[in-house]
């Protein structure tokens, strides 16, 4: 594709090489931009919109390393047992994982929607009702290996 600064060196040199010739000519030129013809611009949007569903719980998976982190430095450090000894309650803590976990995918979501909606357009969050997005998104991310620890807790020996 010829871009607009080669086209400016060839008309520069044009008019240089017509001016030696014949000193008396004088050439004036410019650039206009004509529309492109033949290019659907619909079906490229209309990809990249189906790209960015198809990949949109794919990108949400990747919260699944924060929470393995925090597990893997709890366990590291032991905290849970040292907070047990300085009197902790397991709701409390339970509570406090929870929203913590909430609150970083609130974040996530928040930001893959302002971006799809605002920023890019894709179709999958502008013709998609913000109720039907807000009861998905919780879905979409694979739980947090504590809150299945949490759910199996109640059937674990004692």
């Amino acid at each position: 594709m010829v871009g607009e600064g080669m086209i400016s060196l060839i008309d520069l040199v044009s008019r240089s090489y017509l001016k030696l010739i014949n000193p008396k000519v004088w050439l004036l030129s410019g650039i206009q931009n004509m529309p492109l013809v033949g290019e659907d611009v619909g079906l490229v949007l209309r990809i990249i919109s189906m790209t960015g569903a198809t990949l949109y719980p794919l990108a949400l998976s990747l919260l699944l390393p924060i929470f393995m982190y925090t597990i893997v430095l709890e366990k590291e450090e032991k905290i849970l047992e040292m907070m047990k000894m300085n009197g902790l309650r397991m709701r409390e803590y339970w509570l406090i994982t929870f929203l913590f976990n909430f609150f970083i995918s609130v974040i996530t979501f928040g930001v893959f929607f302002l971006f799809g909606r605002y920023l890019l357009k894709l179709d999958f969050f502008t013709d998609t009702s913000i109720f039907v997005l807000v009861i998905i998104e919780p879905l979409s991310v694979p739980p947090p290996p504590k809150s299945c620890r949490f759910r199996c807790n109640p059937f674990a020996p004692a």
